[in-house]
């Protein structure tokens, strides 16, 4: 079975909710409860501040933005970690071509060439949009489905292959 595509920014905030879900969940929630509970804590300081000196200073001001920033990022953690992700994928490569064979998986695109065993996958997950395989804890392959010919296929290859 052979997928080739191309990825979307909708395909990468995917990849992140299913890493999430699977085998990042501890470390997602803790970084996403941070930065909503220090950007709550400087909105509310800071409002305390204003409240008890009746005015705004400039300090003050200060807070409160660092604490709408760190709120936000905590808010909209998935489209930030996507957007890092996009960012560091180099610009010459557009078209990835996934062959899965009896052993291993042939990763093709404009750059390099090279094959994945089954056995390095630790987990995969799977989601409306995609089907994502995690081989260490921040690398994985996308499969988008508008792209997979046969999704039932693919689905019983992975669970006959893959031991997670």
């Amino acid at each position: 079975m052979e997928v080739v595509t191309q990825y979307t920014p909708q395909d990468l905030i995917a990849f992140q909710r299913i890493y999430a879900k699977t085998a990042g969940r501890r470390k997602m929630l803790l970084m996403r409860g941070f930065y909503c509970l220090f950007g709550a804590l400087a909105l509310l300081s800071g409002g305390l501040l204003i409240y008890a000196e009746g005015k705004l200073s400039i300090l003050v001001g200060v807070e409160m933005v660092i604490g709408v920033l760190f709120l936000g990022a905590g808010v909209f953690y998935y489209r930030l970690t996507a957007r890092s992700a996009r960012h560091s994928m180099p610009k010459e490569v557009c078209t990835h071509t996934f062959a899965f064979g009896p052993e291993e998986i042939a990763v093709q695109d404009e750059i390099e060439a090279s094959r994945l065993p089954y056995r390095v996958i630790k987990t995969w997950g799977e989601s409306r949009e995609l089907v994502a395989l995690f081989f260490s804890d921040r690398h994985g392959l996308l499969l988008p489905k508008r792209d997979i010919p046969d999704l039932d296929a693919l689905n019983a290859l992975l669970e006959e292959k893959l031991n997670c």
